[in-house]
């Protein structure tokens, strides 16, 4: 299924090789963001992002796909956690003790 809007990529300057490159560039973003059918300025950004790019002489969907995600300043997972900050020593044991009832910390 086209999650497209009908006639977004439609101009006389891009012929139909190109128009499908962005189309599945597009695809490729809303995929990405899981954006689906909402229509927002983040993905009116990105596909005004792919048509400058394309008007540019970009054609390869991937590339023009990862251009306008760094536009509009997405960052790709590094499927890495990220290691939370360190508690200070004298905040440690403090920090994670439970509480009675009263806030004092229980022994």
């Amino acid at each position: 299924m086209s999650i497209t809007t009908p006639g977004l990529w439609t101009s006389s300057r891009f012929d139909r090789a190109t128009i499908a490159a962005m189309e599945e560039a597009f695809e490729r973003v809303c995929g990405t963001l899981h954006c689906g059918q909402a229509l927002t300025l983040v993905k009116a950004a990105a596909a005004m992002h792919i048509m400058t790019r394309a008007t540019e002489g970009e054609r390869d969907p991937a590339r023009l796909c990862a251009q306008a995600l760094e536009a509009i300043g997405f960052r790709q997972p590094t499927g890495r956690a990220e290691k939370p900050p360190a508690v200070p020593a004298e905040h440690g044991a403090a920090a994670v003790a439970p509480l009675a009832p009263s806030g004092e910390p229980v022994a």
